[in-house]
């Protein structure tokens, strides 16, 4: 009997304050206890080693002998109203980590526990003082349930949306490939021949024939002579190099073209601009800035803007993989 007589000073140490030496006298005991297959006495050892633990903040600590209360009681339905605080304080504990699965556990766990006591502790379990009684227990129940469905969804969102942009990012590193592949096989000059053989586009355009070709002959020179460089190129600068007006250069680029006129201008400049970068390494070491400056573009987001509209990719990809090549 000796060592049940160091487990009741060990508990009496407990509620004297003295955690240190309640710990360590119910320590003492705990083998002899075990030995004797006293699952009964071998719990309340367990409880007040936590419940010492505990009064000391030393939770960590504290829990695994809580834990045990459980296992005896999901092994061979061992408890009484007094063991029922473990599972109030690993509750407490895992809601303070905003661990909601073992919260909801031990919440589950407890309301077995109570069903338990209400049945073979019918009188005392109403003595216990309760920070959550089954009311309050279900509510909490519902409410982690609930939040954890709301987490499940929000998770799966999440991962359709990652998988959504990783996809569009794959589909993109494709696509990239192939306007890459595509644009280092364009040839130069693949733009739609200038055609003044039809009388119908004559007639079509309200303008003379002689004056068509006198335009179209003009626009040979122009490109011949990379006149679309100049410096923030415009309609009226155009017709004043072909010698004609805004009216019929628009009419006559958009049929032979099929273009708009600040269309064609800006497919000159980035073709122009795709040239030098394939044939020529010290290119590919310029800024956008720079580039754009040297296809007369007025500023670098014209140029990017451009750049992109005509090839699919922007300066920089297309310069990066230059050079990986």
């Amino acid at each position: 009997m000796q060592y049940y007589f160091i487990q009741s000073e060990g508990v009496n140490q407990y509620f004297t304050h003295n955690y240190r030496d309640a710990i360590k006298k119910l320590t003492m005991a705990l083998p002899s206890i075990k030995n004797n297959k006293d699952l009964t006495n071998e719990t309340v050892i367990n409880f007040y080693i936590g419940k010492s633990y505990w009064s000391q903040n030393l939770q960590e600590k504290a829990l695994p002998y809580f834990k045990k209360i459980d296992t005896a009681f999901q092994k061979q339905n061992y408890i009484r109203p007094d063991l029922r605080e473990a599972y109030e304080l690993l509750i407490d504990y895992y809601q303070q980590q905003n661990n909601k699965e073992l919260q909801l556990y031990y919440i589950s766990a407890l309301l077995k526990v109570d069903k338990f006591l209400n049945q073979d502790y019918r009188y005392l379990s109403g003595k216990i003082h309760k920070e959550y009684d089954t009311k309050k227990l279900l509510q909490t129940q519902r409410d982690i349930e609930q939040s954890m469905k709301y987490e499940t969804v929000g998770g799966l969102i999440i991962i359709m949306i990652m998988t959504l942009i990783i996809a569009l990012l794959v589909n993109r590193h494709f696509r990239n490939k192939k306007l890459f592949k595509e644009l280092m096989n364009r040839k130069p000059g693949t733009e739609k021949p200038l055609d003044s053989s039809s009388s119908n586009k004559e007639i079509e355009l309200d303008i003379s024939p002689e004056v068509v070709a006198t335009i179209l002959k003009n626009i040979e020179k122009f490109e011949s002579k990379k006149k679309y460089l100049g410096k923030d190129m415009t309609l009226g600068k155009m017709a004043i190099l072909l010698n004609t007006n805004t009216k019929y250069v628009t009419k006559i680029i958009t049929r032979y073209r099929n273009k708009g006129t600040i269309e064609y201008i800006s497919d000159l400049k980035i073709d122009h601009i795709v040239e030098l970068l394939k044939n020529e390494n010290k290119y590919r070491n310029y800024t956008n800035k720079a580039l754009g400056e040297e296809a007369g573009f007025g500023s670098t987001q014209n140029f990017t803007k451009a750049f992109n509209n005509r090839t699919g990719l922007s300066p920089t990809y297309f310069i990066k993989k230059l050079k990986n090549q």
